[in-house]
């Protein structure tokens, strides 16, 4: 069988769906030497042209046409370029990691992650933009499965998009093997790129105004008002930094309010009341991230809305506390093996909460962690791409 899989994410890796697209693809390497396989992108990046595949994958660049609005190239890429290419190379099966407007001939699947363009309006603010997901609802429509990647996002599929539960398949995301050892690496060295000043608790995720960063600052600062008025010896430390892996490229787009600028140092924020500074770093590697997860004090995050949370489970894998918003998706991947925190818009109420939990994790059991680490390891991109490769040849 010829298949056909639009891997445009593989040239932004360090999102969401890049990792999703990634990390299915190289598990299929190891698991399929049977099938042909295409991989579609607009461009190869470097590191992409490092990678050895099998013999029966092959990684196609269909280069965009020279259209001034990036919009309309990446549109005219997804719904002329690969269904020319999918009639001239008589595919068999055309799969998409992230929902298009295209309308193909042969057999059609599609990854739909999440519903938020459909339930936040900011995503469709456009004309442009309303008549693309208009045409992505009816290609969703006409696929023979969509995968998610969570029974919450199955439940919201069926919800707002009125498809039949029986079209959507619900195959998990996993962490990445890298998360599963522990790093021979010397964190010293990543200490001293990044100036994490241990202790600290870490956010790894993106920075769009659903992922709460705002709040998640002021709670922060709150937070170490907090912390700074404990007067009880045996509950006194030191008060941890907030690294926000990323933050460094958002700088400009989210609103630190009562946080300022280091002189010396602009990727260091302060607040003039606490001890504890907000450190942004650029994106990191999965070695990296498995070295600055390994030694937080806990992983932090407070987004008001989920498909599924990559990082929590990532975090989940390393064995660090993850302490979350009280999403049913966050439940669902945890099953429990985390601390929610109910009122998580309200800095105030955030902020007393988060004080309550880490000053329980100094009791925290060794035996929870291992817990923790067990339920996280029945996560497996080898077992997400089985179930994938079973839904095609079904």
């Amino acid at each position: 069988m010829k298949i056909a899989l639009n891997a445009r994410f593989l040239i932004t890796p360090f999102t969401g769906i890049g990792v999703h697209t990634y990390e299915i693809i190289n598990a299929l390497t190891n698991l399929d030497l049977k099938n042909e396989y295409f991989l579609l992108v607009p461009q190869i990046p470097e590191w992409l042209k490092k990678m050895c595949f099998p013999s029966n994958f092959k990684i196609v660049a269909l280069q965009e046409k020279k259209i001034p609005s990036a919009s309309i190239r990446k549109t005219f890429w997804e719904t002329i370029q690969i269904p020319h290419f999918l009639r001239t190379q008589k595919i068999d099966l055309y799969h998409s990691f992230y929902p298009t407007p295209a309308r193909v001939a042969c057999r059609y699947f599609v990854t739909l992650h999440d519903t938020i363009p459909w339930i936040d309006s900011t995503y469709r603010n456009k004309i442009r933009t309303k008549i693309y997901y208009y045409f992505v609802t009816k290609a969703l429509k006409s696929a023979e499965k969509i995968i998610t990647v969570s029974k919450f996002s199955q439940n919201e599929i069926i919800n707002q998009l009125h498809l039949p539960k029986e079209k959507i398949q619900v195959i998990y995301n996993a962490a990445s093997p890298e998360y599963l050892k522990v790093p021979q690496e010397k964190f010293i060295e990543l200490n001293k790129k990044l100036n994490l000043q241990k202790p600290y608790f870490c956010y790894v995720g993106g920075f769009d105004t659903r992922k709460n960063i705002s709040t998640l600052a002021e709670a922060y600062r709150l937070l170490n008002l907090e912390l700074s008025k404990t007067t009880d010896k045996q509950q006194q430390f030191d008060i941890p930094n907030l690294v926000l892996v990323g933050g460094e490229n958002f700088l400009q787009k989210i609103n630190f309010k009562n946080w300022f600028k280091d002189d010396k140092n602009p990727k260091l924020l302060y607040n003039k009341n606490g001890k504890g500074k907000i450190i942004l770093t650029p994106s990191l590697e999965n070695s990296e991230l498995n070295l600055l997860y390994r030694n937080a004090k806990a992983f932090v995050n407070f987004s008001t809305y989920e498909g599924f949370n990559l990082p929590l489970l990532e975090a989940l894998t390393t064995g660090i506390p993850a302490i979350v918003s009280d999403l049913s998706v966050h439940r669902e991947i945890t099953e429990e093996n985390a601390y929610f925190i109910k009122d998580f818009q309200n800095p105030q109420k955030l902020a007393i909460a988060w004080k309550k939990i880490i000053l329980a994790l100094t009791s925290s059991t060794s035996a929870k962690k291992q817990q923790q680490i067990k339920h996280a390891h029945k996560f497996s991109w080898n077992k997400s791409a089985k179930m994938l490769l079973q839904e095609w040849t079904n």
